[in-house]
């Protein structure tokens, strides 16, 4: 079973090259959800509203720590995805993680969730007006 070892996480969050695609991931899923449609009223909870709350910070400039966010995501990734199962890590060229596991992984959902301040339970909870 394949893991990021702790010097490859170390190495990759403090590469510039990946926290410079790391900010291009997370202004993407920003947009996603600054975007995303309030048409029903499961979907107008209070995990959407800190999503799309914290879209508007991070599209108005206000991008969050970025190594602490690499940080986060490749702790997650490794126990997230098929590096758990044995499937591998999924690097690309440069030996840092692909540009899919910065923007459309498990490990990347939960990072913009964290940095968001989504809590468990609140994809349930109604907004109150």
């Amino acid at each position: 079973m394949q893991h990021l070892t702790l010097t490859q996480q170390s190495t990759m969050a403090g590469s510039i090259t990946l926290q410079k695609r790391l900010v291009a991931a997370v202004k993407t899923a920003a947009s996603y959800w600054k975007g995303f449609p309030l048409n029903t009223l499961q979907s107008y909870n209070v995990a959407n509203q800190k999503r799309k709350l914290f879209a508007t910070m991070v599209l108005n400039g206000s991008v969050p720590n970025i190594q602490a966010y690499a940080e986060y995501l490749l702790n997650n990734y490794q126990f997230a995805t098929g590096a758990e199962s044995g499937q591998g890590i999924d690097l690309d060229s440069n030996d840092e993680v692909s540009d899919a596991v910065l923007s459309d992984s498990t490990a990347s959902a939960a990072s913009y969730d964290f940095f968001a301040g989504v809590q468990p339970g609140d994809d349930s909870k109604q907004v109150t007006f």
